[in-house]
């Protein structure tokens, strides 16, 4: 077992050998659908320059250097990358209606085969076989799903299997990818399920062993569990009905991820998150004991894959977009995260705690110190069930990169600070949040110099909300306030939100109204008393808070449309998704988002007691 006593860190940021197709200094500002190899040799991703998405494939040498390439084609964020264990890269995409295809690469990153595939939905498990280049599952229009194996040399697909239902998560029984574990959402609910790859054989497992985490190719399986006090990990084999539930590796504090075993099946990579922070931790099977392992400030991903002596796992920093990290084992531990053709400049991020009025609210704080700092932004996530975390965040390092200083806080209702915090404004939207943002911007006035400006605003989603709520509770109190797709209300966005979206504010409370001095948290009520200049963004294509709730805002609050002024914009993006900011191309966008909070006099407050005017923009960029 790995002993915190003995463990040491060394951190890398070099060493890589990039090797891109098209311009070896291209920009990254994201990487998303991230995949590793089952041996972790190989890795692949949509890697996102600003202007398009693209595939890119990694190849590594050793623990530190890494060969990467990207392809010229554009891609959606539906795509699915697969890098195969020959090293080739394969890429799952939606063509049309029911209609998938398989396109399989070459070695030199050039199309090779592609396959054709019908079905409602698709998805792929990778194998480490050589002669299977992978497993498609295919879900059909009966709900049954046809487990199909893609040859490593024809490249056919042929059909060994059916399943009684959806296909979720998977994991292999033994090395030789010779039984097959998975998920299956049937009319009963979520039951394992193995499959004898040699002879098409599937079996139901009992439903009290729970569903499936992973695997550790030893026929032992990492389940959660049902239990009273909510759903536990355990260990268990498709052979027995029994789950065993470790009290230690239930006990370690945080929010525990499973990622990955060693070869040996006893030891296993968890990711554990606290805060705005994720470590890596390693759980010793035998003795039920967690180590937690020093850990470069970041956020660790899911994507993790461990051989021999080497943890290969998804990362992100503030000052880089995720990567893959190396984590060689056994003590002293060395942290190798390669860098960026084109890395972002570097910029100060910090974690600061204040003392708020009902415990501790931790933030991340972007730039300088707040105290000398003329104009301060605090920046609302939205959720509400997230927070502000150690990772890459393209928005705030733009605001803080032009001279402003961010606060984003994680106020009551943030998750990652136990159930007391997360759950406080459960039934109480708008309510334990809003006072610990308003009393925040008590301390940044107070602490700053008399001359600066109060604090501006920008929150998007449920944070776009709350900004808005802040605005009108306190309405001399704020400088100016971008809000990113906001909606009216907790009842009005359950009322016209997908199923998905009602069931979440039916979950969390929000279609009860509060009746404290301020009233229903309502914004169509409370609008009228906001005195600061606004600016709402939305996409018209967003599909979790429907467009209509900001073309309503911005026609009841600021009807008037007077391009003399500049204390009101809205602006639709046609194309547009959920958050039009981190939308491909979206840099002009973001620039006009700057340059309104820019506007605000740095030495000078808001006060405005007329109505408000407003200059109504369309179109986005």
């Amino acid at each position: 077992m790995l002993a915190e006593s003995a463990a040491s860190r060394t951190f890398d940021e070099g060493g890589e050998v990039p090797n891109d197709a098209d311009d070896a200094s291209y920009t990254v500002t994201s990487r998303t659908n991230i995949a590793l190899s089952c041996d972790g040799r190989h890795a692949a991703c949509l890697v996102n320059d600003g202007q398009r998405l693209a595939v890119e494939s990694w190849s590594f040498h050793g623990t530190r250097a890494v060969t990467r390439r990207r392809t010229r084609k554009v891609e959606s964020v539906s795509a699915r990358p697969l890098p195969l264990q020959d090293g080739r890269t394969g890429v799952l995409r939606r063509v049309h209606g029911t209609r998938h295809e398989l396109e399989i690469h070459d070695l030199d990153g050039t199309s090779g085969t592609t396959i054709g595939v019908d079905g409602t939905a698709v998805d792929a498990i990778l194998s480490s076989h050589p002669a299977t280049s992978v497993w498609l599952t295919v879900e059909q229009t009966s709900g049954e799903t046809i487990l199909y194996r893609v040859d490593a040399t024809t490249s056919r697909a042929e059909a060994v299997a059916g399943l009684p239902g959806r296909i979720g998560i998977t994991g292999w029984l033994d090395e030789e990818d010779r039984d097959l574990v998975c998920n299956v959402l049937t009319g009963g609910g979520w039951r394992m399920a193995t499959v004898a790859l040699t002879s098409g054989s599937v079996r139901l497992l009992p439903a009290p062993l729970g569903t499936l985490v992973l695997t550790n190719r030893q026929r032992r399986m990492l389940v959660a569990a049902a239990h009273p006090a909510g759903p536990l990990l355990g260990w268990a084999a498709p052979d027995d009905d029994g789950v065993h539930l470790p009290t230690g590796l239930n006990g370690v504090p945080g929010r525990v991820l499973p990622l990955a075993t060693d070869p040996s099946g006893r030891l296993l990579a968890l990711r554990v998150a606290q805060g705005v922070r994720s470590r890596l931790a390693i759980h010793d099977t035998v003795h039920d004991r967690t180590t937690l392992l020093p850990t470069p400030d970041g956020v660790l991903g899911r994507a993790a894959v461990w051989r021999d002596d080497t943890i290969r796992l998804a990362m992100s920093t503030p000052a880089q977009p995720t990567t893959i990290a190396s984590v060689s084992l056994p003590p002293p531990i060395g942290w190798s995260l390669p860098a960026d053709p084109a890395p972002s400049r570097q910029l100060d991020v910090r974690t600061e705690t204040f003392a708020g009025p009902a415990g501790a609210i931790e933030a991340i704080v972007y730039g300088g110190d707040w105290r000398d700092s003329r104009r301060v932004v605090v920046a609302l996530h939205g959720g509400p069930e997230a927070a502000w975390t150690l990772e890459y965040e393209p928005t705030l390092r733009r605001l803080a990169d032009a001279g402003l200083t961010v606060v984003a806080p994680n106020q009551r209702g943030s998750d990652g600070y136990g159930p007391g915090h997360r759950d406080a404004i459960v039934g109480a939207w708008g309510g334990p949040d809003l006072a610990d943002i308003r009393w925040l911007r008590q301390v940044l006035t107070a602490g700053r110099p008399g001359v600066a400006a109060p604090p501006l605003l920008f929150g998007a989603s449920y944070g776009a909300f709350l900004a808005l709520l802040c605005a009108a509770a306190d309405p001399q109190g704020w400088a100016r306030c971008v809000a990113v797709a906001p909606f009216i209300s907790g009842p009005r966005l359950h009322a016209d939100g997908s199923p998905r979206v009602r069931r979440l504010v039916a979950r969390l409370g929000g279609l009860t109204e509060l009746q404290d001095d301020l009233g229903p948290r309502d914004l169509l009520r409370l609008g009228g008393r906001i005195r600061v200049p606004v600016q709402l963004v939305h996409g018209a294509r967003d599909h979790v808070v429907p467009v209509g709730h900001s073309r309503l805002l911005a026609t009841a609050l600021w009807p008037g449309a007077r391009p003399a002024d500049r204390e009101f914009e809205y602006i639709e993006v046609p194309d547009g998704g959920h958050y039009p900011l981190g939308d491909i191309g979206s840099g002009q966008l973001l620039e006009r988002v700057l340059a309104f909070l820019l506007a605000c006099p740095p030495g000078e407050a808001w006060s405005r007691e007329g109505p408000m005017s407003a200059t109504r923009t369309e179109g986005g960029e």
